[in-house]
């Protein structure tokens, strides 16, 4: 049997391997952590964000510019980058990248709604909380196949009620997708891993039976230990005190007025035969949490896939060692950096053959690269060599000398400063 009619049988029985779980087909799937609960995560924990925008700032902070094919390999190239330069400035998108390398790094996901699908013109980004479900094929894919016929599915994106609860089409959006291991139509970023609790079967011997045992999420840890640090810091710094006297008149004065005491700065004066005695009870030394909380920070720190925060926040780091952090982190937003430029680039094309049908995108090769285009060096020296070489004018070669600091008279000042050496 030959090479391809084994292929034509296995797709026609259906024995291809599937990306996307039955009970999924056709109801959509919802986000693990909804977009709302990681956004709020964002802006409502100060770790939680500083690890957004140190990845975030990495990967897309310092902007970019575009290059394209020479003239020599394609003589329209030159043609194609003026238009995808036009379409960058119109939609701002150096600044759409910004809140999009955000929404990568904190969620996985990041949404461009095209307003102009045909002629895409004009794109707009999509609060990634007002997305409920994505609605795929059995390959996480968004064209149709012989499921999503046979079974009517409807592809794109649900938003949520509050939002107007529409599908949008995919031809009408343009999807960034990062970190899809766990089979999901949806990427994960690093807020996930923050707010995922984590469960196991634990024996128990007593029972002979398995019980779930859960974990709470890092994030959920970390706010219930700065709650715990603020009331043991309230406790003690306000602590407890008992007031002992014999005398049960001047106690139940001293209790009656203590209540009408104000929480802070009250001051009491009493008098009995017994005398007063105030009692606080100590803080007990042994009591160190400073290794509990230590492992719970550098925990979080790796949820949230980079050391830079830790390096702010740990005094005795070295010169090295934050070097190396942040060679760690450079490494890092790689992947981000390569999903935005491939994505940003695809539609590029897009918009290239819809605003000139005779232009060959592939050729014209326009490209995303990430900082500031690279400005030769220019020295006195190179610049007088191209004068004797007669590859410059010499208008050009003086106007570039006066750059260097040289001091150059104009032509009419030259021939009046002669004719009056001439008269001397």
């Amino acid at each position: 049997m030959s090479v391809f009619r084994q292929i034509y049988n296995a797709l026609k029985s259906d024995a291809y391997a599937k990306a996307l779980k039955p009970s999924k087909e056709g109801v959509g799937e919802p986000p693990r952590i909804t977009f709302k609960k990681q956004i709020d995560a964002y802006f409502k924990d100060a770790a939680a964000r500083d690890f957004v925008e140190v990845l975030a700032m990495q990967a897309v902070g310092m902007g970019f510019y575009t290059t394209c094919a020479s003239q020599e390999k394609y003589p329209k190239a030159e043609d194609a980058k003026n238009i995808v330069d036009a379409f960058n400035e119109d939609n701002d998108i150096d600044d759409l990248l910004q809140d999009t390398g955000r929404e990568l790094v904190a969620t996985g996901n990041s949404l461009w709604q095209l307003l102009t699908p045909r002629s895409v013109k004009n794109v707009l980004l999509i609060p990634i909380v007002s997305f409920q479900s994505v609605f795929t094929n059995e390959f996480l894919k968004f064209t149709e196949t012989e499921l999503t016929r046979q079974k009517k599915i409807k592809l794109g994106f649900k938003q949520t009620t509050e939002y107007g609860g529409n599908l949008i089409p995919p031809d009408s959006v343009w999807f960034f997708r990062l970190n899809t291991l766990d089979g999901s139509g949806w990427g994960s970023g690093v807020i996930r891993v923050l707010l995922e609790e984590y469960s196991w079967q634990e024996y128990e011997k007593n029972t002979g039976q398995y019980t779930t045992r859960t974990r709470p999420s890092l994030l959920e840890i970390k706010a219930k230990l700065d709650l715990d640090l603020i009331e043991i810091f309230e406790k003690f710094a306000g602590p407890l005190e008992a007031y002992v006297t014999e005398d049960k008149k001047l106690a139940e004065r001293i209790e009656a007025e203590l209540k009408t005491l104000p929480k802070y700065g009250g001051r009491l004066v009493a008098c009995g035969k017994g005398g007063l005695e105030i009692k606080t009870p100590p803080l007990e030394p042994r009591a160190r949490f400073g290794e509990s909380i230590e492992y719970l920070w550098n925990q979080f720190c790796l949820g949230g896939l980079t050391p830079l925060p830790k390096l702010f926040t740990t005094p005795g780091f070295t010169e090295a060692s934050a070097k190396a952090a942040i060679n760690i982190a450079d490494r890092l937003v790689l992947p981000t950096q390569r999903l935005i430029k491939r994505r940003v680039e695809g539609l590029w094309r897009k918009v290239i053959v819809a605003a000139d049908s005779s232009l060959d995108p592939v050729k014209a090769s326009v490209r995303l690269n990430w900082g500031a285009p690279e400005t030769p060096e220019v020295i006195a020296a190179d610049l007088i060599h191209a004068a004797e070489l007669d590859l410059i004018r010499s208008e050009e070669f003086r106007k570039n000398a006066v750059k260097f600091g040289w001091e150059l008279w104009e032509a009419t000042q030259q021939q009046s400063n002669a004719s009056q050496e001439a008269q001397k």
